[in-house]
């Protein structure tokens, strides 16, 4: 609410109420590349929290056109949906990419570099080429096969300084035990120290936005087909969000790199599935 007061001795109308104080409030704790909404506001966007859209500040945003068949996890294949086989209640259809390119906007990086020019476009931002390979960094190869030629992270210029990106899709894939405690599938990703992680799965670029294509994939190099998936998974949507998370990683040397993760939960209904036995199923064991 907003109350006007006009004051004799004033030339303007001075406001005041709940309205103000809120604005107030919001603009003193503003931040770059954020947007303040109000509580009002973010209940209803809940309407379009099941549309098969992504937005993303770096002009990879995706739109649905006007008349799109939309696949939903929780309905029964639609006489539509069943001319897609297996991917079409994962995926809504009419999907459409905004983006241009398979390079950042900010990329630096040209996609027909040799490994040469790219050292010497590592060499020209001060980073230490002759780290690459030692201990538990890739070698220089491996950096470039993965930048250049796989596409599977960008260098961009951030505040003067080269720096990495990576795009991901993070899932808790989630099983009950027994006695009914819920689990979780993860892998272990140092062998030295017994460290596990959630699963994972690095985008190419021109995958960025695309995270259910990449959580399909990342099953099917567990050998879990599409058909499993959608027979067997239950995939919470209300459980997604998108994070960024900026860190210096043991594998690059001398680059902070961003990671830009879409993360997902997934119940798994059906454990018994003789198809589900290469993820370590029935047992749970395994999982923490």
């Amino acid at each position: 609410s907003i109350k006007r007061l006009k004051l004799p001795t004033v030339a303007h109308s001075l406001y005041f109420g709940e309205a103000c104080a809120t604005a107030t409030q919001l603009a003193a704790s503003s931040n770059d590349w954020q947007v303040h909404m109000s509580t009002v506001a973010k209940n209803k966007l809940n309407a379009f929290r099941l549309v098969q859209m992504t937005v993303s500040p770096r002009k990879c945003s995706y739109l649905l056109d006007p008349t799109t068949i939309v696949g939903n996890f929780f309905s029964p294949q639609s006489p539509e949906e069943s001319q897609h086989p297996a991917r079409a209640g994962i995926r809504g259809l009419g999907l459409h990419s905004c983006t241009t390119g398979l390079s950042s906007p900010d990329s630096v990086v040209n996609p027909s570099m040799t490994e040469s020019q790219f050292e010497d476009l590592l060499r020209s931002h001060e980073v230490n080429v002759d780290l690459f390979g030692i201990g538990a960094a890739c070698s220089l190869a491996e950096f470039y096969e993965a930048v250049v030629k796989e596409r599977k992270s960008d260098l961009i210029m951030l505040n003067g300084a080269l720096e990495r990106i990576v795009n991901l899709v993070r899932i808790s894939l989630r099983v009950r035990d027994s006695e009914n405690k819920l689990r979780e599938l993860r892998v272990v990703s140092d062998p030295t120290t017994g460290r596990n992680m959630p699963l994972a799965m690095t985008l190419a670029l021109a995958e960025r936005g695309q995270w259910q294509e990449g959580m399909e994939t990342c099953f099917e190099q567990l050998h879990v087909s599409l058909e499993v998936q959608r027979s067997c998974f239950f995939v919470d949507m209300e459980s997604y969000r998108f994070s960024e998370e900026r860190a210096k990683s043991e594998r690059i040397p001398g680059l902070m790199t961003t990671y830009r993760s879409h993360n997902i939960t997934i119940d798994i209904k059906e454990k018994t599935h003789p198809d589900l036995n290469c993820i370590g199923l029935p047992g749970v064991e395994g999982l923490t």
